[in-house]
Parts: structure tokens; C-alpha cells; sequence
């Protein structure tokens, strides 16, 4: 059984960004999108984990938060989603493994979903300003850092001269049992690995 722990809940709060984005203008990153850990996989004994549940409803473009290591700066990102081009609507756990380290919530990103963030496709990156997650935290050798339960949509809209992306997301509640639950049902390998919750209520 996991030993969970849960920083307290704030009022869950909506983020969104409106773009209008001229045919050759683009912005490419340089982070790289991280592998999903498979659902049949067992924890590693020298990585950590970080991951959430989340809830797609329609996105040509896909929602992902954007995990910055507080040592080396380097980015990591975690996907809302693995499926391309969400039209109906898809809910996922997920998990990224990570080597050991401090980490924050730095940014979220909307990027193609069919080329992935710095494949030279359209990438939109903001940064994050929510109360959730502003404070760093650590992630350890088979752990779980469990983000919270996350909302996004967006619709893109072609234009003659430029195209015009509306995404966002939000933030739903979500216990700490509910987190395990979830967890333990996405991942049975991992049902002995300690789990804390950052946006969970107690």
C-alpha cells in the first residue's frame, strides 16, 4: 500500500490562450515530448515518475505541461493526451519517467498533434501562473508525483491569411483516494510505489 500525502487544494482555476498565427509564422521549441510510461511497465528502482489524469475533450492541437529539473534547467514534457487529433473527447492517466531531481510546473504548451512540440511544427508555449504551482518538488526513485486532474479543450479555425488556435484548461478536483484509485488502475505494477498528490484535497 502507498503512503500518500497531498498538498492542499486551491480553487480550481481555468487557463487559455487565443492565437492568431499568420501562415509563416510558427514557434518551435526545443524540448521534446516524453515517452508515456506503458501501462503493463514495471517502476524503476533509480527514476521517478510524474504524471496526472486528464481529460481531452476536442483538440486538433494537444495541451501539455511543461516540467523544467530546478538544477539543469533542462525541460521535460508531460502530454495531456497520446492520441492524435482528439475529436470526441479521450481521458487518460499518464506517467513520464524522470531522473531524480527538484521540478516545477514551469509552463503549459499547445502544439500539433500530429508532429509533436520542437518537430517543426506550430508550438505555442506560456508560462504558468497558477497557485498550484508555483512551488518546486521532488521527484525520487520510484515515486509518483501526481499532478492533479486536468480538463483541456481547443478548436483551431483556417483563415485566408492566418489561422486562429483557442485553447485552454483547467484544473478539477480530485481526492487523494481518487488519486491512488486511478493510478493503481492505469498502472497495477506500480501499486507498491509511494504517490503524493500535489493538487489534491485531503
Amino acid at each position: 500500500m502507498r503512503n500518500p500525502s497531498s498538498y492542499g487544494c486551491r480553487k480550481p482555476k481555468r487557463f487559455g490562450i487565443i492565437l492568431s498565427v499568420g501562415l509563416a509564422v510558427f514557434l518551435c521549441g526545443c524540448a521534446t515530448s516524453e515517452k508515456i510510461v506503458s501501462q503493463d511497465a514495471a517502476p524503476s528502482a533509480h527514476l521517478g515518475y510524474v504524471g496526472g489524469n486528464f481529460v481531452v475533450k476536442k483538440d486538433l492541437f494537444t495541451t501539455a505541461f511543461v516540467l523544467t529539473n530546478q538544477a539543469d534547467s533542462k525541460e521535460y514534457i508531460l502530454s495531456f493526451t497520446t492520441v492524435s487529433g482528439v475529436k470526441a473527447g479521450n481521458t487518460e492517466t499518464n506517467l513520464v519517467e524522470l531522473p531524480p531531481g527538484r521540478y516545477r510546473v514551469s509552463h503549459w504548451i499547445v502544439f500539433n498533434s500530429y508532429w509533436g512540440p520542437g518537430a517543426g511544427g506550430r508550438e505555442f508555449k506560456k508560462a504558468m501562473d497558477g497557485p498550484n504551482f508555483l512551488e518546486a518538488f521532488d521527484v525520487k526513485p520510484n515515486e509518483i508525483v501526481f499532478l492533479g486532474k486536468f480538463a483541456a479543450e481547443g478548436t483551431w479555425t483556417p483563415g485566408l491569411f492566418s489561422s486562429t488556435t483557442v485553447a485552454s484548461w483547467r484544473s478539477e478536483r480530485l481526492s487523494t483516494a481518487e488519486a491512488l484509485e486511478i493510478t493503481n488502475k492505469a498502472y497495477p505494477k506500480f501499486s507498491s510505489s509511494r504517490l503524493k498528490c500535489i493538487a489534491c484535497i485531503r
